[in-house]
Parts: C-alpha cells; structure tokens; sequence
C-alpha cells in the first residue's frame, strides 16, 4: 500500500493532470498577489469638520451666517506610505475640501481640490510631485502669530497676500537638524498659463523651532496671478515663550504687479493655562505704501476648549478699522468675508463654532 501510494504521488509531481496544474498556478499566482496588496504599511482616511455661526456688521448692517472652514478648511482625505527597506518610503496624499454647512464641493471642477501627490522619503528629507501647499503657506505662516494665521480675529490673515496651493510642483523639505528645517517648491507651466512651459512660480521657508523659548520663521513667494500679475512676498516672524505664554512678532511685504504695495506688521500673543484650554489676541496693521494709501489694523480674540484630543468648540471676535478706500473684510481660514458696504467702512464680527477632528 505505502508503495502504491509513493507512485501516486510521483506521478501527481512529475505529470500532474490539467486541472491539478491550474489550481497550482492559481494559487500561486493568488500568494504573489496578497504579497504585493499588502506590502502597503498603511493607508489612513482623515479629515476635519469645522462649523461655525458669524454675526459681522460690515459698516451699515449685520449679516449673520454659517460657515465652514474658520480654523480649518473642512476636508477629508487619503493618505498612505509604503516602506521599501533601509528606511526608503513611498508617500502619496489626496485632500478635498468641501462645505461642512451644505455638503458641498469646495471646488466642483476638482476630484481633489487641496491636494494631490505622491513622493518619496527618508533620512535625507521628503521630495513631492503634484498639487500641494507651498511651504509659506503649510510651514512658514502657522509660526507667524498666536492664532497660526487663521480666523477672523488673526489680523494677519485678513491682511496677508499668499498663495496657498498649487498644480504641477516639485516640492523639497529638509530633515530637521537642532531645531532647523528648508523647503523649496516651484510649479511648472501648463495648457493654461502663457507661455506653457517652464517654471511659474516658486516658494522657500526656513523655521527655526527648538526646545529653547525663541522660535522663527521665514519665507519666500513669487507667483503668477490668473490675469498674469506677479506677486511677490517675503515673510518673516519671530517668537518668545515663558512658560505658558508665547509673544509673537512678524511682517509681511508684498507686492502684485502695478496694483498692490503694502508693508504688514503684527503683535500677538497666545495663553495657554491648561492642556484643554487656549486664547491668543492681537493687534496687526497694513500699510498701503501706494499713493492711494489704503491702510486697515485690527485688533481681535480667540477661545478655544478641547472636549477631548479630536473636538473642541471656540469663540472669536475682531474689531476692523478701514482707512480711506480700503475694503478689508473679516476671513476665516477658507471662509471669504462678508464684502464691505462702502469703502472704508469698519467691520466688527463675532463667531462661535465646533471642529472635529477624524
């Protein structure tokens, strides 16, 4: 019996039947696929929903409203790493921004309207292709002033001139050595910009953010407007902490093409006396160094409790002088204000919201 069975089973080895030969390659074929399905370290569905109700008078009536975005754009997105040995990664990101209050795109003719990208990384920093943020914009401007450049009551943000995405970059970020960490991004030309090829625009930032009290950042834009304008911006802040407060400091100079020159300064200071608790205010002004002399300053207030690491609800309020014809207005994050009723009119508003983190 132990014999018959030993040349059935040879003969099944060397001479397998059709149907025994297709289950093999099957399976085969089945174990090479899992291998490369789950050779992907981890793939992670995020996003952040950011809702907020704003009463704002904007000179001669008060608009109440909802929005979505005032600290942080509402987004969801997908990103992913795969490691690929000795400390080699593959990373990609797809963000789309969308209106917490109604459910709708925040850009209808994009699949993914924040970001798009995919790179590589490792010891020697990250590299990125696609649409992405410039580093003012994701690295530079959070280390700016107490309320990171978002909100109605940043005055800096009301007033700033930056770009914040853009198609077709190359984006490079350093790894971070004592404390000191560079980025350098330009976008390439395409079917809609004149002329179609080349580089468009380009950005840098430099931040300084060590285990001492004194942080600092700098950054660099030059970008091409949709009517061809060139903006140019450079951007600089400095910080000082003591235990739980920290001061800050920074200016702005841009300018875009013929139309725009201004000179942006700001103080503001962030306290926070519990892990669950902070509130920063501050003081900025901008000073249109054309003839036409538009200049604004603000003042304005933030509160902001944690429920828990993912919710938090907050408060902010901002008083908005204009001079002469200016029309600046009261911004969120990705919230546009509500537009002046007559130039030079002040704006003052209050809001109160919730955002959850996912």
């Amino acid at each position: 019996m132990e014999a018959n069975l030993s040349r059935a089973v040879c003969r099944l080895v060397i001479n397998p039947p059709p149907s025994c030969v297709k289950r093999i390659v099957f399976a085969a074929a089945l174990t090479m696929t899992s291998d490369v399905a789950f050779s992907q370290s981890n793939v992670t569905l995020y996003g952040v929903l950011d809702t907020s109700i704003e009463a704002t008078n904007t000179g001669q009536h008060v608009t109440a409203r909802m929005d979505s975005g005032s600290l942080l754009g509402s987004q969801w997105g997908i990103t992913g790493r795969e490691d690929l040995g000795g400390g080699q990664f593959v990373d990609f990101k797809l963000e789309n921004g969308f209106f917490s209050q109604n459910g709708q795109a925040a850009d209808k003719t994009l699949a993914f309207s924040r970001q798009a990208w995919v790179g590589f990384s490792g010891g020697w920093g990250n590299v990125r292709f696609g649409r992405q943020h410039s580093p003012v914009y994701s690295n530079v401007a959070p280390m700016l002033d107490a309320f990171g450049v978002v909100g109605m009551g940043s005055g800096f943000n009301n007033f700033i001139t930056i770009t914040p995405r853009a198609n077709n970059s190359i984006r490079y970020e350093t790894p971070t050595w004592n404390g000191l960490k560079a980025q350098a991004m330009v976008s390439l030309r395409d079917s809609t910009t004149t002329p179609s090829n080349g580089v468009n625009d380009y950005f840098g930032g430099i931040e300084y953010a060590n285990d001492g009290p004194v942080n600092g950042a700098f950054g660099i834009e030059r970008s091409h407007t949709t009517d061809g304008a060139v903006t140019k911006a450079e951007f600089f802040g400095i910080s000082y902490g003591i235990k739980k407060v920290r001061a800050y400091f920074a200016m702005e100079h841009a300018t875009v093409g013929e139309r725009l020159a201004k000179n942006l300064a700001s103080l503001s200071a962030r306290y926070q006396p519990t892990v669950s608790d902070y509130m920063s205010v501050g003081y900025s002004y901008v000073r249109d160094t054309t003839a036409a002399h538009n200049d604004a300053s603000q003042i304005g207030f933030i509160y902001q409790h944690f429920l828990s690491v993912r919710t938090s609800l907050y408060a902010s309020a901002a008083y908005l002088w204009n001079k002469k014809n200016a029309t600046y207005t009261l911004n969120g994050a990705t919230v546009t204000g509500i537009p002046v009723d007559y130039p030079g009119a002040p704006v003052r508003g209050v809001l109160f919201g919730m955002m959850h983190k996912f």
